[in-house]
This record gives structure tokens, C-alpha cells and sequence, in this order.
């Protein structure tokens, strides 16, 4: 008869290790149902160098573009407001109805980003950005105060 094992302390690697077996008994099939998670590598991707030479300056400099493969997305939580859900919603349902683009919300969500990281890269201290989060920092502001009573 089998030892008893102890799962004391062991969490879920109980799951994942391979039981005591008796002597001369051959291995037990794993029957774990339970996945292991791929590692995650938070890595920054992998970027190449390519000399340009440009009309303004004779020498050459070095550009950096990003690989071609996309990095797995990886879960991230973020507060929106009802009336942003609503309009994410709005345009999900559109794209897919109206233009028949199988996307999905986090999909948009991704392309807005990328839209705004592009555009503060470009034009920086005269970012559309800067001056909407100026006036939500504002309005953060006075609805802390209201609710003091101040």
C-alpha cells in the first residue's frame, strides 16, 4: 500500500508532482487536467538597427524599428467611465456590423493606444493629450473637493 502523501505547505504543486511509486511498478500516466501557465516573458522586444542617411545631414544615424513579430498581449485592468463603455461598445458593435471587421473591444482599445502613443511621439508638448488630461486631472480635483465640502 502506498505511503500517504503530505500537501502541507505544498499549494498547488501537489497537483503537478508525480506521486511515490512502489518499487519495480512502472510509471502512472499523469491524469492532471490542470494546465501549467507558460512563462510570460516581460521582455522588451527584440529591435534592429538600420543606418539612414538623411537629406539634412550627411552622416548617417542609426534608426531603431521593432520586429515585426508582436509581443502576446498580456491582461491589464483599467477604469473607464459608463459613458466610454457604452461608446467602445458602440463602435465594436459598428465596425463588425456595419464594415464586417472581426475585431474584438481589446482590439480597439490597442489601436487607440497605439494612435495616441504615435501621436504624443510626434508632436509632444503639443500633444491633443496633454491638454484633455490636464482638464480630467481638473475635474478629478473639483470632485475631491465637493466631496469634502469644501
Amino acid at each position: 500500500m502506498p505511503k500517504k502523501v503530505r500537501v502541507k505547505g505544498k499549494g498547488h504543486e501537489i497537483f503537478f508532482e508525480e506521486p511515490e511509486r512502489e518499487e519495480g511498478a512502472p510509471p502512472k500516466p499523469s491524469r492532471s487536467k490542470v494546465p501549467r501557465k507558460p512563462e510570460v516573458s516581460h521582455a522588451r522586444p527584440t529591435v534592429q538597427q538600420r543606418e539612414v542617411k538623411t537629406a539634412e545631414q550627411p552622416t548617417s544615424e542609426k534608426l531603431e524599428i521593432a520586429s515585426p513579430e508582436p509581443a502576446s498581449p498580456i491582461k491589464a485592468t483599467f477604469y473607464l467611465r459608463p459613458d466610454q463603455v457604452e461608446e467602445l461598445e458602440r463602435l465594436f458593435t459598428t465596425v463588425r456590423s456595419q464594415h464586417g471587421i472581426r475585431v474584438g473591444k481589446s482590439e480597439i482599445v490597442r489601436v487607440a493606444l497605439d494612435m495616441v502613443f504615435a501621436e504624443y511621439r510626434e508632436k509632444r508638448d503639443e500633444s491633443s493629450l496633454l491638454p484633455k488630461l490636464k482638464r480630467e486631472e481638473e475635474e478629478e480635483q473639483k470632485r475631491r473637493r465637493k466631496m469634502k465640502g469644501e
